[in-house]
Order: structure tokens, then C-alpha cells, then sequence
């Protein structure tokens, strides 16, 4: 079970960060295409809820089978966002499905203890 929650925590860290560039990236230069409101709350979302999965998951807080699935589904919605960033100069495709798919793997994990 170790494994799959420091992967989760790693991976939630790594797309937390991912976000936060992105964000930077949009703010910082006019590079034509600019974010919606819409995508700007998603990877807000994303970055609040990668934080404190990470962190909660850090402590084996009470819930992280919930926090896990809630980061996991609020990272599917990052999907396009990304998708439009890759084409660009930030690569954030890969580490948000490794963050969908650890966070559902620690979910299952835990649910299966549980």
C-alpha cells in the first residue's frame, strides 16, 4: 500500500506544480491563446486538491479514499487544458494522467482495506 500512496503523493506534487507553471505561464506572457475563466478555476481546483491530497495522504488523514477519487476526477477535467498546453511550451498531459491514475490506484487500494 506504500507504494501506491507515495506514488499518489508524488504525482499529485508533480501535476500540483504542472498547474501552478501553467497558470504562471498565462499570466506572465501573451502568447495569443489565452485561458478561459473556466479552464483558469480548473487547474485552481487542481492545484488546491493536489496539495491537500498530497498532504492528507502524507498523514493517512480519515477520507482519502474520497479526497483521492475528488482529485482524481477534478484532474480529468484538466485534460483539455492540457492537451492545449502541450502544444505549447509546457508538457502537462502525462503527469495529470499520472496523477488520475495514482490517485484512483491509492482509492481502490484504500478501498480494498477499508
Amino acid at each position: 500500500m506504500l507504494d501506491n500512496r507515495s506514488d499518489a503523493i508524488a504525482a499529485c506534487r508533480e501535476f500540483q506544480h504542472i498547474c501552478q507553471q501553467m497558470l504562471i505561464f498565462h499570466q506572465e506572457t501573451d502568447r495569443g491563446e489565452r485561458l478561459s475563466n473556466q479552464q483558469t478555476k480548473r487547474l485552481v481546483a487542481a492545484i488546491e486538491l493536489c496539495q491537500t491530497t498530497a498532504n492528507l495522504l502524507t498523514v493517512e488523514a480519515p477520507f482519502s479514499r474520497r479526497i483521492c477519487e475528488i482529485c482524481a476526477q477534478t484532474c480529468q477535467l484538466c485534460i483539455p487544458v492540457c492537451r492545449i498546453m502541450d502544444r505549447k511550451e509546457l508538457s502537462c498531459l502525462q503527469p495529470c494522467i499520472r496523477c488520475i491514475q495514482t490517485c484512483y490506484a491509492e482509492s481502490n487500494q484504500l478501498a480494498r482495506v477499508a
